[in-house]
């Protein structure tokens, strides 16, 4: 299920929710989760298919983990999801840091087109996430759809 320039927002968010995990991690998080030990996956990956976390807090979980194996280039991302989480923390909103900071990174270094859907963004608090990712990736755009009514 590949995504190219040319697919629709029902391609990309088919493709989300139909690749099975293990292709859902090698190809969107392939090197997120070679921050992680090996013998560490598959206890993610259990957990996961047995519906104890959400894909969601998969990723943050190993960008948590791939934050703790890295060093030096670190710093200035620690530094700048600091700078995003002071202004976007403000929104009303349930996506915690560690999703943010997950959600950034994803958009940011792992999506393959700059392009982004989000399906359920009440407030915006996960959009701005997504914004900071696709201005510091040079560009892009973002679709953010709802239907939540005050």
């Amino acid at each position: 299920l590949p995504v190219t320039p040319h697919s629709t927002i029902a391609d990309l968010i088919r493709t989300f929710y139909t690749l099975p995990i293990t292709d859902f991690i090698n190809h969107a998080y392939g090197e997120i989760t070679n921050a992680v030990p090996p013998n560490h996956h598959q206890s993610i990956i259990e957990d996961v298919t047995v519906g104890k976390m959400s894909r969601l807090t998969f990723i943050s979980h190993l960008f948590e983990e791939s934050l703790q194996n890295k060093k030096s280039p670190q710093k200035d991302l620690n530094q700048r999801m600091m700078e995003i989480e002071e202004l976007v923390s403000p929104i009303d909103g349930w996506l915690t840091t560690k999703e943010g900071a997950a959600l950034y990174n994803i958009a940011r270094f792992h999506a393959p087109i700059p392009t982004v859907v989000e399906v359920g963004s009440f407030k915006g608090r996960s959009t701005s996430w997504l914004s900071f990712a696709v201005k510091d990736r040079g560009g892009g755009t973002i679709y953010a759809v709802d239907h939540w009514q005050n």
